[in-house]
């Protein structure tokens, strides 16, 4: 019976339409280009180099895409899960050095 509460609660978290709250430090794709004042292809090939060099990482949230509000106060788009990307610290690999 206790699996079936899980699944529940599973269930009902994958539907509510909420988004996630995106933390600090977390960027699109968008935002990094523009910041960079680059296109987004050459911001993404980029971005992917550095994934695999360990300087980067990415992880998808949750947002809302085209967030309205009509005259009622319903919230209007729809939510959808957005990659985001943050630069990671690298730390000093001992082995490596020589």
């Amino acid at each position: 019976m206790k699996g079936r509460v899980g699944w529940a609660e599973a269930i009902q978290r994958a539907f509510a339409r909420e988004a996630d709250v995106v933390p600090e430090g977390w960027m699109t794709l968008g935002e990094v280009a523009a910041e960079l004042k680059k296109t987004k292809f050459h911001t993404c090939k980029l971005l992917h180099k550095m994934m695999r060099m360990g300087g980067a990482e990415t992880r998808k949230f949750r947002t809302w895409v085209k967030d309205c509000r009509d005259a009622r106060g319903s919230r209007g788009g729809y939510l959808r899960m957005n990659r985001y990307y943050r630069l990671v610290a690298k730390t000093a690999d001992p082995a490596r050095r020589k």
